[in-house]
């Protein structure tokens, strides 16, 4: 059996595909997998991960807290949207960083290079 070119780009669709968050009415959360984003955005990702160590001036969870609202932001298919999320989650401070968490790991999960 021989693959066609759409054969391959509908596999690479499945494996590489962004993580989906509806949050209401037509609004949807739309990360990019890593692995399709430009080099700027993977760079600025990898710059991210630096923020996940608390220094001597945080609170143990500020520099994490902020490190993934700046995935969230970098993986946007559009940062207004991000935004607009990242203010909803924000209205109910004793649930923004589970659910930031939440989200997070589900993203960092499903975009795991290989998976599908």
């Amino acid at each position: 059996m021989a693959l066609t070119l759409d054969d391959i780009r509908a596999a690479v669709g499945r494996k590489y595909a962004s993580t989906d968050i509806d949050f209401g009415g037509s609004d949807v959360l739309v990360l990019r997998n890593p692995i399709r984003l430009p080099k700027t955005d993977r760079k600025a990702l990898m710059a991210l991960q630096e923020k996940f160590e608390p220094t001597e001036d945080d609170d143990e969870l500020d520099g994490p807290k902020e490190a993934m609202k700046g995935v969230l932001l970098v993986a946007a298919a559009d940062k207004a949207v991000a935004e607009e999320f990242l203010s909803l989650i924000a209205e109910d401070e004793g649930d923004e960083l589970p659910v930031l968490t939440e989200v997070f790991t589900t993203y960092m999960n499903e975009g795991q290079v290989g998976e599908a």
